[in-house]
């Protein structure tokens, strides 16, 4: 193992069946989180992990958010108390750190046409995603983040959420993509769907981050068909490429349903989860209405499908 990645901590926490990871880098006895996991990671995970190689709570100097989401952003509050760390997040996922309301409303209320939000649901929502905090500094393309001997290159990587960063070093050719890089989704789902909200987005990210020159990518999960969270060499192109090759296929899934006359978004989901191996009886959830949704956006943009109404057709 090389001195940089004994330098770098890799922190295992369960979120709902998946294996899910905050990354630290350490120098001078300090400590630089990126994410900060769900609500409970850094009481149960985080901190023992960090005391384990001498790091205590005052040492945390920095926190990046990858992303808004509750497994990555949940445990902001906790740390920013106990350590007074400097938050950093990309500027347009700034407003769902900051308004968890807003972030709620944003990411599961379109669906609730087709997904029934329970209390229960929303419950566990608002306790995973923890109080609400401030950004302290806010991040776009190409800013760095200097720590130690670690320069953090900002890239602004959207796809997954508007605001999805990943943060490559050059000199050492790392990079961490957090959940900007899905491959065929991730593995703990029993039919393994990636999880983003634009494609043309997604697709920029994935061809953006392959002209990079990478030996070691850190992922925030385990995604299929690799199935782990440090990536090296050719491991990296292939998971690229898997990448890319996915979202191909459920563009052609998806145009080609179409054919059978007007679909509204349900319908389209239900099939595109039939269609990667899923059984129908299983309800629609907002993952996979968001991904349909995504899709049916890119090919209207492209010209290819047309709304009428609440359901799309293909343009003659």
């Amino acid at each position: 193992m090389s001195k940089e990645m004994e330098e770098i901590g890799r922190i295992w926490f369960p979120f709902h069946g998946a294996d899910t990871y905050v990354y630290s880098l350490f120098s001078n006895n300090k400590c630089l989180l990126i994410d900060s996991g769900n609500s409970e990671a850094p009481k149960k995970y985080i901190l023992p992990s960090l005391r384990k190689n001498g790091i205590e709570p005052n040492n945390i100097k920095f926190l990046i958010n990858t992303h808004a989401h509750i497994d990555h952003s949940g445990g902001n509050f906790f740390i920013k108390k106990i350590s007074g760390a400097l938050i950093m997040a990309h500027e347009l996922d700034v407003h769902w750190i900051e308004d968890h309301n807003e972030q709620f409303r944003d990411r599961f209320q379109p669906y609730k046409k087709f997904y029934l939000i329970t209390k229960e649901m929303k419950k566990a929502y608002f306790k995973d995603i923890g109080r609400e905090v401030k950004v302290d500094r806010v991040l776009k393309e190409g800013d760095v983040v200097n720590f130690g001997d670690y320069t953090l290159k900002v890239i602004h990587t959207p796809g997954h959420s508007p605001g999805s960063i990943s943060l490559y070093d050059e000199d050492k050719k790392i990079l961490f993509t957090s959940d900007a890089v899905q491959g065929r989704g991730p593995s703990h789902q029993t039919i393994p769907l990636p999880l983003y909200e634009n494609v043309k987005d997604y697709l920029n990210t994935l061809d953006k981050l392959s002209k990079l020159n990478v030996q070691t990518l850190f992922t925030a999960h385990h995604f299929a068909p690799l199935n782990k969270s440090i990536l090296n060499g050719a491991e990296i192109k292939q998971l690229l490429n898997v990448s890319k090759n996915i979202v191909k296929k459920i563009d052609i899934i998806v145009y080609e349903f179409l054919d059978k006359g007007p679909k509204n978004l349900g319908e389209v989901a239900k099939y595109l989860w039939i269609k990667m191996g899923g059984n129908w009886q299983t309800p629609l959830n907002p993952h996979l209405l968001r991904l349909a949704r995504a899709h049916l956006n890119n090919l209207e943009e492209k010209g290819l499908i047309a709304k009428e109404k609440e359901r799309w057709v293909r343009e003659k």
